[in-house]
C-alpha cells in the first residue's frame, strides 16, 4: 500500500495508467479493490466520489426510481447491498421501513460509511467478501456493478452461494442485449455481462429495473435483473433433470 500512497501526488493521467497496470497483476480481491478506492482510480475527472461515475446521482436516477417502486410493491423489509461503495446514491432512497445492510470488501470505506450514515441500527455496514463470507438472511441481495469486474468463474461461485442461501430475491447488473460474455484480465477487468447467456444461462428475470444512464451511451441498455431465488432453483432442477434424462436415453 505504500506504493499507492506515493502515487497520490502524481498527475491523474499518469497515475491511472500506472494503477491500471498494477492492479491487473494483483490476485487478492481485497487488495485490488482497496487500491482502486485509495488511489481514486474510479473517481475520474468529473466525479468526486471514489466509487466512480456510475455511483453518481445523475447516473442512478433511473435505478433509484425503479428500485423504490420495487421495494414498496413487493413489501421488502430487508436488503443486503453489496458492494455498497460509498452509499452515495442509495442514501437518497426512502429506506425508513427497510433494514439496510451495506457490505464492501474495502475496510476503510466501510468505516467511513459506518461513521457517516449508521444511525438507530437502521443502517448497518460490514466488511464483507462475497466470495468468502456467509450471506445474511434478507429479502434482497442487491449486487450492482460488481460482476462486471469479476471473472466468469467468480460470478458463478457467488451465484451458487446465493442459491444456497435463505435470500428471496437477487437483483443484479445485466446487459440483456449482449451476445457474448467475454473475460478480461487486465486492469479492473471491466466488461459488460449478460447473465442469460453462456456460461451462466440464467432464465429471463421476472422483471428488469432500468439502470441506463442517458449521459453514457455505453450504459444505454444497462438493466438490473430481478430473479426470485426459488424460481431459479426450480429452473436449474428442471434443466438438470432434462440433462440426465437425455444422457440416459442416449445410452
Amino acid at each position: 500500500m505504500k506504493t499507492i500512497d506515493k502515487l497520490l501526488s502524481v498527475p491523474v493521467i499518469i497515475k491511472n495508467y500506472i494503477i491500471k497496470q498494477y492492479i491487473g497483476k494483483v490476485s487478492n480481491e481485497e487488495e485490488k479493490f482497496t487500491i482502486i478506492y485509495k488511489s481514486g482510480f474510479w473517481a475520474g475527472y468529473k466525479f468526486k466520489n471514489k466509487s466512480g461515475s456510475g455511483s453518481s446521482l445523475s447516473a442512478t436516477t433511473n435505478i433509484r426510481n425503479e428500485l423504490s417502486v420495487f421495494l414498496r410493491e413487493y413489501d421488502i423489509k430487508s436488503i443486503f447491498d453489496v458492494p455498497c461503495g460509498d452509499f452515495n446514491w442509495m442514501s437518497e432512497l426512502e429506506l425508513e421501513y427497510v433494514d439496510y445492510i451495506g457490505g464492501d470488501i474495502v475496510k476503510e470505506l466501510v468505516s467511513v460509511n459506518q461513521n457517516k450514515y449508521a444511525n438507530n441500527n437502521k443502517f448497518k455496514f460490514l466488511h464483507f467478501d462475497l466470495l468468502r463470507d456467509e450471506l445474511p438472511h434478507v429479502d434482497i441481495i442487491f449486487i450492482r456493478d460488481l460482476f462486471i469486474h469479476l471473472s466468469n468463474e467468480q460470478v458463478s461461485l457467488i451465484m451458487s452461494k446465493v442459491l444456497s442461501s435463505k435470500i428471496r430475491y437477487i437483483i443484479t447488473t445485466t446487459y440483456p442485449e449482449l451476445k457474448e460474455n467475454k473475460s478480461v484480465s487486465n486492469g479492473d477487468r471491466w466488461r459488460k455481462i449478460n447473465l442469460e447467456i453462456m456460461p451462466f444461462n440464467l432464465p429471463k428475470p421476472m422483471l428488469y429495473l432500468d439502470d441506463s444512464w442517458s449521459e453514457d451511451k455505453v450504459h444505454s441498455e444497462k438493466k438490473m435483473g430481478v430473479w426470485k431465488i426459488l424460481d431459479l432453483i426450480k429452473t436449474i432442477e428442471i434443466n438438470n433433470n432434462k440433462y440426465f434424462t437425455n444422457k440416459a436415453s442416449n445410452g
